[in-house]
């Protein structure tokens, strides 16, 4: 169902996305098999669906575990299936909303970024050794440090961990000297962040603002000027309309 070269693009430092993207695949190749073949065959709908439960087991998925493998010979394949791809359209935009509220407070770095990024954590991890630290304060940050080495590699990276790294730097050096130099190093890995942020932030697509709402106009009140009221004996202008007759504008 799915070659080297498919499998080679998924992005597997997530195991949630990796299932989304894994299945978009393995339904695409159900969605060509039955335009080439003319009509929806069993023997496509349960290999879609052993391969989609592989993939959630494989990749720990909890929310398939009770799914079991189906033969294409089983008299209930059509009905599974109907249930199942429900259960996974739910549960990939599950996945696809949470991952979009989620790059709010994350970054996908480039390349280039990150590498430069491991270069100075190493600087850090430098420093810190050089500085005159208690043993648990030492501890704090190298595990700090750590936890933001291994954000820097994920997919996407998040903000709050290197947050916590700076503000673990920042607390722990009570040295101004070290504390100026660490934070040096820290501000160059920010800008960088911020760098790719504000070019991710630029090509994001932009939701159109909404066309203004047309007015729609009341009745036409006929028999009567603009600001004339109504009387007794039929409709009269305002006081001052006689005024504004006067007034060339």
């Amino acid at each position: 169902m799915l070659s080297k070269e498919d499998m080679a693009d998924v992005s597997w430092s997530d195991s949630e996305v990796a299932f989304v993207e894994l299945e978009a695949k393995a339904r695409s190749w159900l969605q060509k098999q039955w335009a080439d073949n003319e009509r929806a065959n069993d023997d496509y709908r349960a290999a879609y669906i052993n391969a989609v439960i592989t993939f959630a087991h494989e990749l720990g998925i909890p929310i398939f575990q009770d799914w079991k493998l189906i033969s294409s010979s089983d008299p209930n394949v059509t009905e599974a299936y109907d249930r199942f791809i429900s259960q996974v359209d739910s549960y990939t935009l599950s996945v696809t909303i949470r991952r979009a509220r989620n790059d709010e407070h994350s970054v996908a770095l480039e390349s280039a970024t990150k590498t430069k990024i491991h270069h100075l954590i190493k600087r850090i991890r430098d420093q810190i050794d050089a500085a005159e630290l208690a043993p648990e304060k030492r501890d704090s940050l190298f595990r700090k440090l750590n936890a933001f080495a291994a954000e820097v590699d994920r997919q996407r990276t998040g903000m709050q961990v290197f947050g916590a790294l700076f503000a673990g730097v920042s607390d722990a050096l009570g040295d101004a000297v070290e504390r100026s130099r660490m934070l040096e190093v820290m501000g160059a890995i920010g800008r960088m962040i911020g760098n790719d942020k504000s070019k991710e932030d630029a090509n994001r697509p932009r939701v159109p603002a909404p066309k203004p709402s047309k007015r729609i106009e009341g009745p036409p009140q006929h028999g009567r000027g603009t600001g004339d009221r109504q009387t007794r004996g039929g409709w009269d202008k305002p006081r001052n309309a006689d005024l504004d007759d006067d007034i060339p504008f």
